[in-house]
């Protein structure tokens, strides 16, 4: 009786004790509110790194590694007010059902009416476990209600890096950098234009042109759906093998005769994000050319994964361009163009160091 009165007495002791620390300890919400840059960094898919050694490196180029995110969103001159709170959403409960994580989102309204969100998957405080924990972010965007553009994985370091700028103005550039991405009014309206006169265009005879001309133009669309399903299928069977997704936006396809057989080839780059589960990206450049009326790969390889742009320089030689920041540039928008340079001899990729 004495053992179990002596345990009684104990459990109320340390009860007393730990109870008031659960009640005070943060909850997921004031968690992600206070959260660093170095806190934040792993949400990012940068993992098992010095983090001390990326924050004194980020510190040099002016980010204020130390600084709250809250803190940081309420110094930025380009958001009026921000919230955050637990999501409601069917998602958000298969979540919490499947993998015992609460989403927690960050709405801030900029001074353009446009809203940022951001998304983390958190482990909230339960009892006998009184702290938060932030998991990865699952989503980064903007909206204007109509449009929206969300941030791919391998740009979410960029941009949640310049929030917190120790120059306002800069961290100011991320803002302005991701509501340049949302359609205007005047491009909204000019694209609804193009689109009207595409339209009647292709409705009136005096205008569509000659019987021979309307009947030519399925044969001149075939090299284009085949190069699309050629690309297509190889990606995936890269998505496939190793996983992840391919990003749409940053493809992009160059037409010309590689082998000097009069048929218009492809120079493609291509972007795989989330291999693993990771927030991470590569691209690869691939080789086709056309062979009996269809196209075929020849080759492919990994590059520089800020690449923009892709050309033939000389005949064996590709050129891949990428961006990179210069002394002057905010994170977000490198403007220093470099050039990184393949042999092609027909059957392989070599880099031209």
């Amino acid at each position: 009786m004495k053992i179990v009165k002596w345990w009684f007495i104990l459990t109320l002791i340390s009860m007393s004790i730990y109870t008031p620390v659960y009640l005070v300890a943060n909850d997921a919400l004031d968690a992600l509110d206070e959260a660093t840059l170095v806190d934040l960094l792993p949400t990012v898919g940068i993992i098992n790194r010095d983090y001390e050694r990326e924050a004194a490196s980020m510190a040099r180029l002016g980010i204020d590694t130390g600084k709250q995110l809250g803190d940081a969103l309420d110094d930025n001159p380009l958001i009026d007010d921000y919230e955050i709170d637990f999501v409601d959403s069917e998602e958000a409960r298969q979540v919490l059902m499947l993998k015992g994580l609460k989403l927690v989102e960050i709405k801030a309204e900029t001074e353009n009416g446009n809203t940022l969100s951001l998304v983390f998957a958190t482990l909230d405080k339960k009892f006998l476990k009184h702290y938060a924990a932030i998991g990865p972010m699952t989503h980064f965007s903007v909206s204007n209600g109509e449009d929206s553009y969300n941030v791919g994985p391998e740009e979410m370091t960029t941009y949640l890096s310049v929030l917190f700028a120790d120059e306002d103005e800069h961290a100011a550039e991320a803002i302005a950098k991701l509501e340049s991405f949302l359609p205007s009014k005047a491009q909204k309206a000019q694209q609804a234009f193009a689109q009207a006169m595409a339209s009647t265009e292709a409705s009136s005879p005096a205008i569509a042109g000659t019987a021979e001309q309307q009947a030519s133009e399925p044969v001149q669309a075939e090299p284009v759906a085949a190069l699309q399903a050629a690309i297509d299928a190889h990606i995936q069977q890269a998505t496939a093998r190793d996983g992840g997704a391919e990003y749409r936006e940053a493809r992009v396809v160059r037409n010309l005769d590689l082998n000097g057989d009069g048929e218009q080839d492809a120079l493609v780059l291509y972007s795989i994000e989330g291999q693993g589960g990771g927030n991470g990206s590569f691209q690869t450049l691939a080789v086709l050319h056309a062979q009996d009326g269809g196209y075929a790969l020849q080759a492919s390889t990994v590059v520089n994964g800020s690449a923009t742009d892709v050309k033939l320089l000389a005949a064996q030689t590709i050129g891949v361009s990428s961006l990179t920041l210069g002394p002057d540039d905010a994170m977000c928008c490198p403007t220093v163009e470099s050039l990184q340079k393949f042999s092609w001899d027909g059957r392989q990729l070599v880099e031209v160091r």
